[in-house]
């Protein structure tokens, strides 16, 4: 008796069903690759708030404001329309006269949106355009040379063009020496802006070279 029963339970534990196979999500049944969807920034634009983040350009930025909702967007030419939150002077806390010292202007939000359009070079697409400036130790590398010189970037898909602009006047001629090929280490920097999205931004140098009215090219 007590050996039929073992069988019987051996038997009930053997003929359990599997677990189902995962299915798919209805999104992935429809094609929608949520994986691969741009990357967005929120920002809620509050009456009485204090400033809000910036609105990034280098991603899609969705804007909730007292008549709506606001999305960054693309022009005909391929420059961005990039929204923010709208902004207004106020009474600074402390007060003021004239045996104060001055102090920085105080804002807050309106609640309100206002809006750009912000250069990108016909780069703009779903809402956001590349906006990466080069940085000190970036490694280029000179694709056309002279007085008009053109880099490829190791930190950035865009090409680099700029003009001679200083030389060292040392043994190093800029305009002269310098091939195709060869190495270019940022070691200096001039910067019109914090965002480099389109047209010339500025200057890049090493020890020997400096290079102005540079700006990204295809």
């Amino acid at each position: 008796m007590r050996r039929h029963l073992i069988l019987v339970a051996l038997a009930a534990c053997g003929s359990r069903t599997p677990p189902p196979a995962p299915q798919p999500t209805a999104a992935l049944d429809a094609g929608v690759a949520v994986a691969d969807a741009a990357p967005s920034v929120a920002i809620a634009c509050v009456a009485g708030s204090p400033r809000a983040d910036h609105n990034p350009y280098d991603v899609l930025g969705v804007l909730a404001a007292a008549d709506g909702d606001h999305r960054d967007t693309c022009d005909a030419r391929g420059d961005l329309i990039s929204f923010q939150c709208e902004l207004r002077d106020r009474v600074c806390p402390g007060g003021g006269g004239r045996d104060r010292h001055m102090t920085a202007p105080c804002y807050e939000q309106t609640g309100a949106v206002t809006h750009e359009r912000v250069a990108c070079d016909g780069h703009c697409r779903d809402g956001a355009c590349p906006a990466r400036c080069p940085a000190f130790g970036d490694r280029l590398t000179y694709r056309e040379v002279g007085t008009a010189v053109v880099f490829d970037s190791a930190a950035d898909p865009r090409r680099i063009a700029c003009a001679l602009g200083f030389d060292q006047r040392d043994a190093h001629d800029c305009a002269a020496d310098p091939r195709a090929g060869d190495r270019f280490v940022v070691e200096g920097l001039g910067l019109s802006g914090s965002a480099c999205t389109g047209g010339a931004w500025g200057a890049i140098s090493d020890a020997r070279c400096t290079y102005t009215d540079c700006r990204y090219v295809d």
